[in-house]
């Protein structure tokens, strides 16, 4: 949840990665629930982790259960947010202007998911009649299971707080918080499956999967973002568990990472890196402009707003050397400016990634010129940006003209 997103993501990644169903069969509720206490039973054996309470469970109708995660999804993703992001994603160049972001997040989403649990309510819901306390995606319910689990022992709404009336947020933080919870479950969940499933348990629910995978996918940036905590994340939780077991992973519970640079960089959070704080509320001459947005970008969103345009090689290159970063978003009669400020490893590092956000910017924009007047300025059509390197600090001031760009870029901050 760009930074923009995060906010928008905190809720779908507390959901588990959305397969389709198998055929349904009716089960009796004798029958589901004795499959579901088996399942319940080894993920706890497997997590090391005993309840602290019974964990409620609801196997609403296909009708209700749309309903209840529509719901949720709302409640957490408010039409105020989705606006702002959807803005904000489109100056960054990660939306076309012709992209809807509320289309693309909810879309037939909900008809994927078997089952998800709701910290708010501390429910775990199950899609009724489905086959996945006893088929191949029965995984998902181990996975939604430790994240009951989690909430009892961790208290998962106290990592991940709604940020929406927040003013000066750290959504990478947040982020950060959310790809250890997502990557723990999905490090349990696979160990699920080594545990009880057979060679034609797993062939099916490879099956599924690549189902799952022919629908109808984000545009890259978005996509890498919902992704990140069930793939990077669950790298971080993996590095963990080899290392000293679920002692280890509960551990990192205790001493949250604070930045997705330390999820991206494991050993960057053993050796207790922790990123520098940029002060950064308004620009000096822009006091009328409303701030309708403040945020921590992160590493991931950096990495995520070149690798649309730069290879792997290049953008590491640029990110291994992130330090930290804070942005606003501004808004004025009608037009919308973006101030970016972000801290690297050295001068020479604030300079190649300066050199790698003009590389990408002239790959977004094939026709602009540049004006090196104080600083590069990138113009286009429609938007300029501005960029300078101050010591290890490096400004990107998105604008509509480039002397918007360039004012806004050199103005003192507060």
């Amino acid at each position: 949840m760009v930074a923009p997103m995060k906010r928008l993501f905190a809720l779908l990644t507390v959901l588990a990665v959305a397969i389709p169903s198998a055929a349904r069969a009716a089960r009796s509720q004798s029958d589901s629930a004795a499959e579901l206490a088996s399942i319940e039973k080894v993920t706890q054996s497997i997590r090391h982790l005993v309840p602290k309470a019974n964990v409620t469970v609801r196997f609403p109708s296909d009708k209700a259960f749309d309903a209840t995660l529509v719901a949720s999804l709302k409640q957490g993703n408010p039409d105020s947010e989705i606006r702002i992001s959807q803005k904000e994603l489109v100056m960054l160049g990660m939306l076309t202007a012709h992209d809807s972001l509320r289309r693309l997040l909810f879309q037939g989403l909900t008809g994927e998911v078997v089952g998800f649990y709701d910290p708010k309510t501390t429910v775990l819901y199950v899609r009724h009649g489905s086959s996945v306390l006893s088929g191949p995606e029965r995984s998902t319910i181990a996975h939604e299971y430790t994240h009951a689990l989690q909430d009892q022992y961790f208290h998962l709404r106290k990592m991940s707080p709604d940020q929406t009336k927040i003013a000066y947020r750290n959504s990478d933080a947040i982020e950060a918080h959310h790809a250890l919870i997502e990557g723990d479950a999905v490090n349990t969940q696979l160990l699920y499956i080594e545990r009880t499933y057979n060679s034609q348990e797993i062939r099916d629910l490879i099956q599924l999967q690549n189902q799952a995978q022919k629908g109808q996918r984000l545009p890259q940036a978005l996509q890498r973002e919902f992704d990140f905590p069930y793939t990077t994340g669950l790298t971080f939780a993996q590095r963990l568990y080899q290392l000293g077991g679920m002692r280890a992973v509960d551990g990192a519970y205790a001493r949250l990472p604070s930045s997705t640079f330390e999820i991206m960089h494991p050993s960057a959070y053993q050796s207790g890196w922790k990123p520098e704080h940029v002060r950064l509320h308004t620009a000096t001459g822009f006091e009328s402009w409303q701030v309708l947005d403040d945020d921590v970008f992160g590493a991931l969103e950096y990495e995520l707003l070149l690798r649309q345009y730069l290879s792997k090689g290049a953008v590491d290159k640029v990110t291994d050397q992130y330090r930290g970063d804070r942005y606003v978003f501004l808004q004025k009669a009608g037009q919308d400016a973006l101030l970016m400020k972000s801290v690297w490893s050295s001068h020479a590092t604030a300079l190649v990634s300066k050199a790698g956000f003009l590389q990408a910017l002239h790959k977004r924009y094939p026709n602009a010129g540049t004006i090196n007047t104080g600083g590069a300025t990138v113009r286009a059509t429609a938007q300029s940006v501005f960029l300078h390197v101050h010591g290890r600090t490096l400004t990107l001031a998105y604008a509509s003209t480039s002397a918007l760009a360039a004012q806004l870029g050199t103005a003192p901050t507060t």
